[in-house]
């Protein structure tokens, strides 16, 4: 009788442990789901602060909590993924920060630029957005190159799929938005400077993008096919040597003054960064 209950005692402890190990493997599974946001990779010098300042420690494959902020710096670049389909590349000397609600991710870009690449479309259940001060976009299946120049002025190329964008001056709440296509380029300007909300589209060329960004390309050969096939913009045979001398001329145009410097729109017309 006492070797019985011994025997049910050992069988009982045995369930409870299975248990436990099934619960921990559940949780383990659910913590590499989508619905967690990881700093992947990081090259030079990174900085991820949560919603009261406070710095972490940066670790590989480091989970990103609602409202962390992510700050890169000169010579230095992010890797942020979603799961191995979805990732953002933040470029040298920019800023972002990440929302997440389940399965509903945003990240609001500050400062800087950023390319995002989302090979495979969002389920039903999944919501990913870019925002800017002026500018929202909402993802399912695509490429693209972000830049906030100011506060007014957001500039965005798509390499492949198609964007919903929507540009608003948060001072007179008008608003404005657009379908993108595979290879356009579009300006999203606001404020009085620009008379109030304006979206000018134009075509992406090779000079639209950043180092950061043809790296990024160069080393995705499945995204460069697929953005030939979908825009004809061929970033296949790119090469080591034109992704360095973009980097290049990047670095000598993140020394220069935030304010005062001028670009074309793409209707041609001069706008001036900064703020």
């Amino acid at each position: 009788m006492i070797k019985g209950r011994v025997i049910a005692k050992s069988i009982c402890t045995f369930a409870m442990s299975l248990c436990l190990l099934t619960s921990s493997v559940t949780a383990m599974a659910s913590d590499t789901s989508a619905s967690v946001i990881r700093l992947e990779q990081i090259t030079g010098t990174v900085k991820v602060t949560d919603s009261a300042g406070n710095p972490s420690q940066i670790i590989d494959k480091m989970r990103l909590n609602n409202e962390d902020n992510v700050n890169t710096f000169a010579k230095s670049y992010a890797y942020i993924s979603l799961d191995a389909s979805k990732a953002v590349k933040m470029d040298a000397k920019s800023e972002a920060h990440v929302k997440k609600n389940k399965k509903k991710y945003e990240l609001v870009l500050e400062s800087g630029n950023l390319i995002f690449d989302v090979s495979s479309p969002l389920q039903s259940s999944e919501s990913m957005q870019i925002k800017t001060t002026n500018m929202t976009m909402g993802i399912r299946g695509t490429c693209a190159q972000v830049q906030k120049v100011s506060k007014n002025f957001t500039r965005i190329c798509l390499l492949d799929g198609t964007l919903d964008v929507t540009v608003k001056d948060p001072d007179s709440g008008k608003s404005q938005s657009v379908v993108l296509n595979p290879g356009d380029a579009a300006d999203c300007l606001t404020g009085e400077i620009y008379g109030g909300c304006t979206i000018n589209v134009g075509k992406v060329v090779f000079g639209d993008l950043r180092g950061f960004a043809l790296q990024h390309l160069l080393t995705h050969p499945d995204t460069c096919q697929r953005i030939y096939e979908q825009s004809g913009l061929d970033f296949r045979n790119l090469t080591q040597q034109q992704v360095n001398d973009r980097l290049s001329n990047d670095e000598v145009q993140n020394l220069a003054p935030a304010s005062g410097v001028t670009s074309k729109d793409y209707n041609g017309n001069t706008t001036t960064g900064g703020g």
